[in-house]
């Protein structure tokens, strides 16, 4: 883990970081790091699989070298007439290795069906993924918040109880992606209009152990930014996992309508297309933006205000700024009416004309009792 904080401002891509994190010497050869009860299962699948080619390989190379040398052409010697068959050569070459393919065969599809059957109980966490950001909510409506930086882009952060079966209900906004990750050993495409599913149970905490952290990334390209659509899962014990759920529930308690707006700015992709510091990405640059006159592709325009930020979260499509690509996907029923007055508040706050904009409401911090305003 060391080595990986020391690379998070490198701009590594994941198969960079992978190689980064990979053990050095004899130990580099072998696979990751096991972070959760299926990787153990899965490690003893694989190098049974990679010892028995191992072993064929050798024993074929060996028995080829042999044989052309043992009957290479020696003049003087004539040529001898090779058998038609041999029955007992047929049935060894046949059997063994069917027999060899069976047990493959067997241990895959019981550890297939192991992946993917949670078992009872299985607390359900829904995923979105979508170009170029994962997105995670829990059972009891709470969605992440926290990031951390990597590279040039900022990465949600989630977290899963340690020893407790999880379940991903998974799907897609856009196009195909894939939810892989490398220490459970568990990889499987999200799709759009449909739902696919996975779970896992990460490993107990060792003693004196307070947490672990296990990388998410996308494993199907997606776009320009493919390589940056990754999250962090942070294992922890059962009771901080509770007490962590039970704070993510209201994002607005101890926070004032602006901090949660830079919080959903993060959690919710819009860093993906949107600067706050005025460069140019995929989408027009926040900073500044309230009570700009925007020219439109249709050449009208229009000044950016309450309603016309609202529209181009629920139905980005309507007003597409001149110079900029229609790729934004819709947050309809992904944002609450408090949510996206959070993010207005946000952008008001980072721009120049938003400052006299901001009331009273937008910038005191919500009190104990404020009402849950993500859903």
């Amino acid at each position: 883990m060391t080595a990986t904080l020391a690379h998070l401002g490198a701009g590594l891509s994941p198969a960079a970081l992978l190689a980064v994190e990979q053990p050095t010497g004899v130990a580099g050869w072998w696979l990751r790091e096991r972070g959760a009860t299926f990787s153990e299962p899965h490690d003893q699948y694989f190098m049974f699989i990679f010892w028995l080619c191992a072993f064929f390989f050798v024993l074929l190379m060996s028995l080829s070298t042999y044989f052309w040398w043992r009957y290479r052409r020696v003049e003087g010697v004539p040529t001898q007439r090779s058998p038609a068959h041999n029955i007992a050569l047929e049935l060894t070459w046949t059997i063994i290795p069917t027999m060899l393919l069976a047990v493959i065969f067997v241990w895959g599809l019981r550890l297939y069906l192991n992946l993917h059957v949670a078992p009872a109980g299985a607390e359900q966490v829904n995923v979105t993924a979508r170009k170029w950001q994962w997105s995670f909510t829990y059972d009891n409506g709470g969605t992440p918040t926290e990031t951390m930086p990597f590279a040039d882009v900022q990465i949600p952060v989630i977290a899963v109880p340690a020893g407790r079966p999880i379940k991903l209900l998974m799907q897609s906004e856009d196009v195909i992606h894939s939810c892989f990750i490398p220490a459970f050993r568990t990889k499987l495409d999200v799709f759009p209009y449909r739902y696919t599913t996975m779970w896992f149970q990460a490993l107990p905490l060792a003693e004196g152990e307070e947490q672990r952290e296990h990388w998410l990334f996308c494993a199907e390209y997606c776009g320009d930014n493919h390589s940056k659509m990754y999250a962090k899962i942070r294992v922890l014990p059962p009771e901080k996992y509770e007490q962590w759920k039970k704070d993510l529930a209201n994002p607005y308690k101890g926070r004032s309508l602006v901090q949660v707006g830079q919080l959903l700015y993060a959690a919710r992709g819009c860093v993906q297309c949107h600067s706050v510091d005025g460069s140019t990405k995929i989408g027009p640059s926040w900073k500044d933006m309230w009570g700009r006159t925007e020219r439109l592709q249709d050449g009208s325009t229009v000044v950016v205000d309450e309603n016309y930020i609202r529209e181009s979260i629920l139905n980005p499509s309507a007003k597409i700024v001149q110079g900029f690509p229609n790729q934004m996907v819709s947050y309809q029923g992904q944002l609450s009416e408090k949510d996206i007055l959070a993010i207005i508040a946000y952008i008001k706050s980072i721009s120049e004309k938003g400052h006299g904009a901001l009331t009273p409401e937008e910038t005191q911090v919500q009190d104990e009792s404020a009402d849950k305003g993500a859903g």
